[in-house]
């Protein structure tokens, strides 16, 4: 048997020899991870959040997390400075974080040396839109419901509390309104023309800004602006009808 002949087995068993040390040397890093998670969560503090908090806060986690990164998902931001404000200790975090994690609204970014230790945090795509259905939640109360709606320039509005329903109508008197209403509007119209990622934050923006309005609310009206205005810093060109339009109601919390 000459070498040509052999070549074939000595390469069959130099590849398969060369898959058996990769596999080892991946189970010899997956095994060592293991233990230094097990080693982390061992020495974590007991948490001090009561049962009844844990989902509230960790949804306001997820706030935190999406206004410092304008609502868009995918973006690393640091949590750190945040969970010493709140007070919390690492079980606390790891408690918290967790919970986001495991419904699939942030993610944590992990190093293979130490996979918990990084106080950076982003938001999934479907984490900013809970997170923007949770704060329209908040901006119109479940017991009120608002039916609206506008010809030739007249608002007719229909407002249900419990069991009682009252009617108003008004003229065009309040304009910074209509433009709010416009902004709104527009950012669904930009939307169209954005990548899927602004287009969700774009749509989910309008939503909340527009349940605001229906409510009266001028907190909540405020603060949907101030993610708006976050937003539109960072927006793509096809905002930029959206981004004229903020210009003329002025500054918001940013």
């Amino acid at each position: 048997m000459n070498l040509l002949t052999l070549l074939p087995f000595v390469l069959l068993g130099g590849a398969v020899f060369a898959g058996v040390a990769v596999s080892r040397s991946r189970f010899r890093v997956a095994a060592a991870r293991g233990r230094r998670e097990e080693d982390y969560r061992a020495a974590l503090p007991r948490p001090t959040i009561a049962l009844d908090s844990q989902t509230a806060l960790a949804l306001e986690a997820l706030d935190e997390m999406c206004t410092l990164s304008n609502s868009v998902p995918g973006v690393f931001v640091d949590m750190e400075g945040y969970f010493a404000g709140r007070g919390w200790n690492r079980g606390d975090v790891f408690l918290l974080m967790g919970r986001l994690a495991a419904l699939g609204l942030a993610q944590q970014f992990v190093t293979p040396d130490h996979p918990y230790s990084s106080p950076l945090y982003r938001a999934t795509p479907d984490g900013v839109r809970e997170n923007m259905a949770n704060f329209g939640r908040k901006a119109t109360a479940p017991h009120i419901s608002v039916n609206q709606t506008t010809e030739q320039g007249d608002n007719t509005a229909t407002v249900a509390v419990g069991g009682s329903t009252a009617s108003t109508h008004q003229t065009r008197q309040d304009e910074v309104r209509n433009l709010y209403k416009e902004l709104a509007q527009r950012l669904r119209e930009d939307a169209a023309r954005a990548t899927q990622a602004e287009a969700d934050t774009a749509v989910s923006n309008a939503g909340n800004l527009d349940a605001a309005l229906a409510a009266g609310d001028t907190e909540a009206r405020e603060a949907a602006m101030g993610r708006i205005h976050r937003f539109l810093l960072t927006a793509g060109s096809a905002f930029q009808a959206s981004q004229q339009l903020l210009t003329l109601l002025g500054p918001h919390g940013s």
